[in-house]
């Protein structure tokens, strides 16, 4: 018989020992329970969330369907926020006498969220073409498009307005803020020399409203007759001062029927930072 021998064993120790062999079977018993038990639960779990899926699939594919069917209408987003179309008025054509014609036609800008940084034209009266000319719009603003002191031997009888580019701008990228109108005009008069029918002229005081001066501003004149367009005119004005006030004269030197309503309009460039300038010691706008 083998001889075993135990050494630094107490007796508690042995005890424990002889615990831990006549109680290995029900461990044993326990640890497989405990893994059927976990076992059981990950698969209940996993047969709960099939189920809960295959109840929900049929309201998950309504869902789904939904949103593919509410597809965003890009296309109707840019027909709204997009500029609306200017607003043409029929072109004219006034002569002067000495074989010279002036062109006319009158733009609205209806959009007031943004404005035209330039827009080239050019008029035709059959063969006979214009130079090219160009103008700003301010937001919600009507002007003339003229072409002035066109000369030609030939007989022009109808005029056509053509559009050559058009640049869009939009609100808040102008150099200057054109809700408080940066110039306006005020005291407009007409005058016939009794003398002589062959000289007509407009007075008007026009105003810097900014404390901004301009290097030029383009002022154009429209005479009316009625509601019949009789006349039209442009000047151009240099280096206008901050909050300067200045009479200005525009001419006509030919026969005109009688004048019943003058316009007189503001052209100013209010996209182009170079059109304006500050004198040292000048107060400035913030």
């Amino acid at each position: 018989m083998p001889d075993y021998q135990i050494h630094d064993l107490s007796e508690r120790q042995l005890k424990f020992g002889y615990w831990l062999l006549t109680h290995a079977r029900n461990f044993k018993k326990a640890l497989i329970i405990a893994l059927i038990a976990v076992s059981a639960l990950f698969w209940g779990l996993a047969i709960y969330g099939l189920t809960v899926y295959l109840v929900n699939s049929q309201q998950d594919q309504q869902i789904i369907q939904g949103i593919a069917d509410n597809d965003i209408d890009f296309e109707g987003f840019r027909q709204r926020h997009k500029p609306q179309d200017l607003v043409f008025g029929p072109s004219q054509l006034i002569y002067t006498g000495n074989n010279k014609y002036d062109f006319s036609a009158e733009a609205y800008n209806p959009n007031l969220n943004r404005g035209i940084v330039a827009l080239s034209y050019f008029f035709t009266a059959g063969d006979f073409t214009t130079a090219t000319e160009s103008i700003t719009i301010w937001p919600g603003q009507k002007v003339l498009l003229l072409s002035l002191a066109n000369q030609t031997v030939r007989r022009l009888t109808e005029a056509n307005l053509q559009i050559d580019s058009l640049v869009w701008q939009p609100l808040g990228q102008q150099a200057i803020d054109p809700s408080v109108e940066p110039v306006t005009v005020s005291e407009i008069e007409f005058t016939q020399e009794a003398s002589s029918k062959q000289r007509s002229y407009v007075t008007f005081n026009a105003r810097n409203n900014i404390f901004k001066n301009y290097w030029t501003v383009d002022f154009q004149a429209a005479l009316y007759s009625g509601n019949n367009l009789i006349g039209v005119n442009q000047i151009r004005v240099n280096e206008f001062l901050a909050e300067e006030t200045r009479a200005l004269e525009m001419s006509w030197f030919e026969s005109l029927p009688r004048v019943s309503r003058v316009e007189v309009t503001p052209l100013l460039n209010i996209y182009d930072s170079a059109n304006f300038y500050s004198l040292p010691g000048q107060a400035v706008e913030e």
